[in-house]
């Protein structure tokens, strides 16, 4: 969890995600790393949480670990040029894109995640 806490602080062109992934990392070293995390994703140091911060925060947990794991997979593919790939793959996204269109955005990006998932443990 470490390694790919700092992989995607690295990687990650979002500054949320980044401290996320920071605090997440310090899990091992850290008592407050929980604290530290429902104080980033309320937006409230600890000291003000009441039960709006904590549904925020609930709320926020769930963009942000999609955006991490997002980052996390793509961050394995280094240095690709996505221009490129878009260009020579163009049919092979469209088909993919018309076979997903009709479910709503966040079950595209379920089955797309899934997808990209499956590849990386292969």
């Amino acid at each position: 969890l470490v390694k790919n806490c700092k992989k995607v602080a690295t990687f990650t062109t979002n500054p949320k995600v980044e401290t996320f992934a920071l605090r997440l990392s310090e899990f091992a070293s850290n008592k407050k790393w929980i604290s530290a995390i429902i104080s980033l994703l309320s937006g409230k140091a600890e000291r003000n949480w009441d039960d709006n911060a904590i549904s925020k925060a609930n709320s926020e947990l769930i963009n942000i670990i999609t955006r991490f794991k997002q980052d996390l997979l793509l961050s394995d593919f280094g240095d690709i040029e996505y221009k490129a790939v878009n260009k020579k793959y163009q049919g092979e996204l469209r088909g993919v894109s018309n076979s997903i269109s009709k479910l709503d955005k966040a079950e595209q990006q379920a089955v797309l995640l899934t997808m990209l998932e499956d590849l990386m443990e292969a």
